[in-house]
């Protein structure tokens, strides 16, 4: 007969010898357990039963399919470490308090918030609760300053307005009014924070996405805490404190692109040119340069217009295609961009163009608002 049939019985086997071998260590731990060596077992036990149930548990979640060992996991590992903690908790109380201080500490410091995303047309769609009302779909955007809510959405959930209207900035040549609120936000299973925002029509948005958006996630959620955008795996992570992340990265200082707007400001290279441009999550296309008029050499001007949707309706942009493209540890080839005309009422010379997911989607991007710096990796995620 061949291995292969030999296999499933060899690994039924080890896995048997394992869980005897487990269950022995737990009585060698009972017997030892008012010694310091009972202790140190204890602890290494703990992490072998525990670890082992997480790994079939994540394992069964994430791909939907039973994996071996789930079951066991769950009714004798995770049942025999929590005797075993009991154990310690009444022979060394101590001891076990100190630990327990230790391992709870050390899980705050490190507590992040994990959520999935949806990335429909290039854009960064999460779900959130807003006054407890939800879950709607919100988009994540650091170009939004503060945030936003969808005028339809605010009236049903009885937002008050704080403040006389104003005109919105950005994309498109449209007036459009907009009014100031606070709103309590809760993306995933987070802690609900309210957030200053602007009550706008988010219809126009709304439609070229697909589905109804609720509210735009901006720079006054995105300020007080660490965002980590995984785009390979579409999951996005924030957190207090800083986040792992792993892989080719490439870390430099967060700068603003001007005082009062705290959209990143980074650097990319086309054609071996560098180009200060701003870092826009509510962007689906890949880059923008402000340059319509007067395109660099180089530059491969394709035929036609396109039209871009903003929060003050549609402005045209000229598509282009250059051969090379860096940010960060990101290089790429043939890259499809656009060239525009900067928005009205702009900065002078505060930027050259804008960065979005279509660029981005490449990376993992961890946003560190508080220690304001930005991380860019590449071939690995956390």
């Amino acid at each position: 007969m061949s291995w292969l049939w030999w296999a499933p019985l060899l690994a039924a086997a080890l896995h048997i010898v394992m869980n005897a071998l487990l269950i022995l260590l737990c009585l060698s731990v009972a017997q030892s357990g008012r010694t310091a060596q009972g202790v140190a077992a204890w602890l290494t036990l703990a992490a072998l039963l525990f670890g082992n149930a997480v790994f079939h548990l994540v394992g069964t979640v994430r791909t939907r399919r039973y994996s071996p060992g789930l079951v066991t996991g769950l009714l004798l590992y995770v049942p025999m470490a929590i005797v075993g903690f009991g154990h310690f908790l009444r022979a060394r109380k101590a001891a076990a308090l100190v630990i327990l201080l230790i391992l709870g500490a050390g899980c705050g410091f490190r507590r992040s918030d994990e959520v999935a995303f949806e990335f429909p047309h290039n854009q960064i769609v999460v779900e959130a609760s807003l006054e407890g009302d939800g879950p709607h779909a919100c988009l994540l955007d650091t170009g939004t300053n503060p945030s936003a809510v969808d005028a339809k959405l605010a009236a049903q959930i009885g937002l008050a307005l704080t403040g006389p209207g104003g005109k919105a900035d950005g994309v498109g040549h449209e007036d459009v009014t907009v009014h100031p609120t606070t709103v309590e936000v809760a993306v995933g299973a987070s802690k609900p924070v309210r957030i200053d925002a602007l009550v706008i029509d988010l219809g126009p948005i709304s439609k070229k996405i697909g589905r109804p958006i609720g509210c735009i996630l901006g720079q006054s959620w995105l300020l007080s805490r660490v965002v980590q955008i995984d785009y390979p795996k579409r999951f996005l992570r924030f957190s207090q404190t800083a986040l792992d992340h792993a892989g080719t990265c490439e870390e430099k200082p967060m700068r603003y692109w001007v005082p009062d707007d705290a959209m990143p400001l980074v650097e990319v290279e086309v054609l071996g040119v560098a180009y200060p441009v701003t870092l826009d999550t509510g962007s689906s296309q890949t880059l923008k340069l402000f340059s319509k008029s007067n395109p660099p050499a180089g530059f491969e001007v394709l035929p036609g217009e396109s039209k871009v949707t903003g929060f003050r309706g549609e402005a045209s942009v000229q598509p282009a295609r250059v051969a090379t493209l860096r940010f960060g540890p990101l290089s790429l080839e043939k890259v499809d961009i656009t060239l525009a005309d900067p928005n009205l009422e702009e900065t002078p010379g505060a930027r050259m163009g804008n960065l979005g997911n279509g660029v981005l989607q490449h990376v993992v991007l961890t946003l560190d608002y508080r220690e304001r710096r930005l991380i860019v990796c590449t071939g690995g995620a956390s």
